[in-house]
């Protein structure tokens, strides 16, 4: 199957618009909600929502699968292979979300033996994890479809569908906290719209893969063991970035109390969010890395990877910059003062730039991660996640109690930069033919540059005319960030992928 640039461009196109929008309804959402809820029960309903959606990363191993397979299968014109692999991961996760829905229960009975949520209504508890385990638990199935839609190139259909059911979401859950609405209400929102998406998936991947049998006839054991065994380094990176990444509200509430979980989930959801967008440009080359790879042309994969390289180190680089900048009186004018100020161990300001240069190396080496995904090296990233992740918690165990939210910001910091810093592009340059000389100067240092531009442009902004207010503050982001990104094409960008985007800006045009 010959790969389609149009559809690269199109899967780009649609998940940046995904994730504006995401950031868009995130920015309006959260301070309505803090103020609305009172930092406790808005701190409960991010250690719910932490909790519930671990539920996501039960069928990873088989959504990475089907991603695999399906592009495989694809590209090889397998349409048996290819039935049988859709229909043994979407029944076999149909079964595993409605077992995990009912285990919602059983959330709900020790989560106050854990954090004790002094204050805070028992009832109201216990009926928004249920409703949101349930939610969490019958979308694994859907996942499984998203996965094939992914692997045969129509990412633009699934973030479709995203942006769609975001802003329907976003907008009812706005609507019913502003009219005095509660978890359970916000919960069974959450509910709804996973029941809503479930059929517009299954319509939308039948309409785009209309060849595709999901009967029960072809569910296989052979086949949910390949998947599962496929899915496996996957599960364990996943386990690990669990252990790594979503472990730190729950050490805040049970350590330092639940009012405190607020302050340490707003900066790390803002670069949950800088990680999300750089990956919705990664991830969009990932079926086409696999394509090309199950067809054995492994120096196009290395040159598109190169290619998707350059473009997300430099994003990485604008983004960091912007943020380091940009990103303490951004907090102050979105969430109040009192983020950034109080003791220093404990600021949201604080955390924010720890956590900063901790993403940092993880916003790099996205690209990298997606091109061992798509041709199925994951032992590696599988190893260094666990090892991550055993660090990390030690580090948190540590270190929250005698510097607090920074402690935890800073046990994130350390593994970060060794594992994904270092191991990774050491192990990239060992198993693939990259020029490591090449990529430092390509990927790393004309980004870093840009990146030092937009930061020494916005710093400059920021001392001379401190941003009080958010057009002062909007105007000098914007600055900024044009001053990178003029450097970035300048320096960046090679003339023949000048003259294309030109090109296609005049066919737009």
């Amino acid at each position: 199957m010959k790969l389609r640039a149009h559809s690269l461009s199109r899967n780009i196109a649609t998940n940046s618009a995904s994730y504006v929008i995401t950031i868009a309804a995130a920015f309006i959402m959260y301070p309505v909600m803090i103020h609305r809820l009172g930092l406790a029960r808005y701190g409960l309903w991010m250690l719910i929502s932490e909790l519930t959606g671990y539920y996501s990363y039960v069928g990873i191993g088989l959504r990475a699968g089907v991603q695999y397979y399906a592009a495989l299968y694809t590209a090889q014109d397998d349409r048996e292979e290819l039935n049988r692999t859709m229909s043994t991961s979407i029944w076999s996760l149909t079964g595993l979300g409605v077992a995990l829905a009912f285990a919602g229960f059983g959330l709900a009975a020790i989560f106050p033996m854990i954090f004790a949520p002094t204050g805070l209504d028992p009832r109201e508890t216990s009926r928004s994890i249920v409703f949101m385990a349930t939610a969490l638990g019958l979308s694994l199935p859907v996942e499984a479809m998203n996965s094939a839609l992914t692997a045969v190139k129509r990412l633009d259909v699934v973030n479709a569908m995203e942006m769609a059911s975001r802003s329907i979401g976003s907008f009812a859950m706005l609507v019913c906290v502003i009219n005095g609405g509660g978890l359970v209400a916000l919960s069974l929102i959450q509910l709804v719209m996973r029941m809503l998406v479930g059929p517009c998936t299954w319509v939308a991947m039948r309409r785009t893969m209309p060849g595709v049998k999901l009967s029960l006839r072809y569910w296989s054991h052979d086949h949910l063991r390949r998947l599962a065994r496929f899915g496996l380094p996957t599960v364990l990176i996943g386990l690990g970035w669990i252990v790594s990444s979503r472990t730190d509200l729950m050490i805040i509430g049970a350590v330092l109390g639940i009012p405190m979980v607020s302050f340490y989930a707003i900066p790390r959801s803002l670069m949950e969010y800088a990680d999300a967008g750089i990956r919705a440009i990664a991830w969009s080359f990932t079926p086409h890395v696999t394509h090309l790879h199950a067809q054995g042309k492994n120096n196009d994969v290395v040159s598109l990877y190169l290619r998707g390289a350059r473009l997300t180190g430099a994003a990485a680089f604008l983004l960091t910059a912007c943020i380091g900048v940009f990103g303490p009186p951004f907090l102050a004018l979105w969430q109040g003062a009192e983020f950034v100020g109080g003791p220093w161990q404990n600021r949201a300001g604080v955390v924010l730039l720890i956590l900063l240069a901790a993403f940092l190396p993880r916003l790099i080496h996205n690209m990298t991660t997606q091109l061992f995904y798509g041709t199925n090296q994951l032992g590696f990233l599988m190893r260094i996640s666990l090892l991550e992740g055993v660090v990390k918690v030690v580090l948190s165990l540590a270190l929250v109690k005698p510097f607090g939210l920074a402690g935890i910001a800073v046990s994130n910091l350390i593994p970060m930069l060794l594992f994904e810093g270092l191991a990774i592009p050491l192990y990239l340059f060992r198993t693939y033919s990259v020029n490591a000389g090449v990529y430092f100067r390509d990927v790393f240092a004309r980004s870093a540059l840009a990146g030092g531009v937009a930061c020494l442009t916005g710093a400059g902004l920021v001392f001379r005319f401190p941003p009080l207010h958010w057009p002062s503050l909007l105007l000098e982001a914007v600055v900024s960030a044009l001053a990178g990104l003029l450097c970035a094409a300048a320096i960046g960008v090679s003339g023949a992928e000048r003259k294309a985007l030109w090109r296609q800006i005049a066919r737009v045009s």
